[in-house]
């Protein structure tokens, strides 16, 4: 990694800079975190230094946030040079990923609480906090049925790659304590092929789309994440409609308050892929309107393919955060 700096310096190759910065950082966290203080100040010195120093690992962690810093600015750089010949990730396409959340504000983004107008964002409901888009619950004596959705509405999506991290923390504002008190303990999801929230009714509880369900546990029960809900749709499961408005994926359950980051891979209406540490936890086809929860605006297409729509993100009820949220459009 040192050797491949002064180089990328030397041909002014910000992106290779970057990625070797971030790779730096990298394994100098993951040291810490197996060994606790560790040589780095002084580990590269070779012959001139054959019995490093320990740093502590705060210092560690500080010299990671600075060289993250310095890939995201490098990262961003415009670059007429040459750019890496093997990249997996944009396919040297750096366009091609584009995230949806700045970290720093909700442009873009539109509100629709159940039972309000949109863009009330019923007492602070969702706001940025820490580079995240979070939930949350403080300011409320009860939560009565008040569903919300945050939808990104700058662009329909059709044909797209979907990541991001989300996690829940904290209490229920209703003070449930586990998924036997209530359903949307440790509940929320995002919404994929959403409707446009002007053309929700002023009490409707969700959109019309198709929910990538998020779940959590209470440390007791199996309760898996990343099941598919349809709110105002059908689907087919192995070629059969799915009878059940929700259905469980295959995955682990994640009873802690950890990050959990998350891939749809959606094809219009044709099929989508629910995918959770590489592995693909649920699979559907044959979207289509229909089922419960159709709202009115829809009676008339049901049997129709749900090919297209705007991607939102769920309060109900439990405190939740999310990041990273990108996504890639396919061919």
């Amino acid at each position: 990694i040192r050797a491949l700096t002064p180089l990328a310096e030397e041909g002014v190759l910000p992106r290779h800079l970057g990625i070797a910065q971030f790779i730096e950082a990298y394994v100098i966290t993951a040291m810490v975190d197996f060994y606790g203080d560790v040589p780095y100040s002084q580990a590269t010195l070779g012959l001139e230094n054959l019995n490093p120093a320990l740093d502590s690992g705060a210092s560690i962690y500080d010299a990671a946030l600075t060289l993250l810093d310095t890939a995201i600015a490098n990262f961003q750089t415009e670059t007429v040079n040459a750019e890496p010949s093997i990249d997996v990730y944009y396919n040297n396409d750096y366009d091609k990923w584009v995230s949806l959340f700045d970290g720093k504000s909700l442009d873009g983004w539109e509100i629709k609480i159940s039972g309000y107008e949109v863009n009330d964002n019923h007492k602070n409901t969702f706001r940025v906090d820490d580079g995240t888009i979070k939930v949350t619950y403080e300011d409320y004596d009860l939560f009565d049925e008040n569903f919300g959705h945050i939808f990104y509405t700058n662009k329909k999506f059709k044909n797209y790659h979907l990541k991001l991290d989300y996690r829940f923390y904290g209490e229920h504002v209703n003070l449930f304590t586990n998924e036997n008190d209530a359903w949307n303990y440790k509940n929320s999801g995002v919404m994929l092929h959403s409707e446009h929230p002007n053309q929700m009714f002023l009490d409707q509880g969700f959109p019309v789309s198709i929910e990538g369900q998020f779940l959590g546990g209470s440390g007791v029960n199996d309760r898996p994440t990343l099941n598919m809900c349809s709110p105002g749709t059908e689907v087919d499961i192995n070629g059969t409609q799915a009878m059940q408005h929700c259905v469980n994926s295959t995955s682990k359950t994640i009873h802690s308050e950890e990050w959990v980051s998350v891939e749809f891979l959606v094809y219009s209406d044709s099929i989508v892929h629910h995918i959770i540490d590489k592995d693909t936890v649920m699979s559907y086809s044959n979207i289509r309107y229909g089922g419960t929860y159709l709202s009115e605006n829809f009676i008339d297409k049901v049997g129709d393919p749900l090919k297209e729509g705007y991607i939102s993100l769920q309060s109900e009820g439990h405190p939740i955060e999310f990041k990273n949220i990108r996504v890639k459009e396919l061919d």
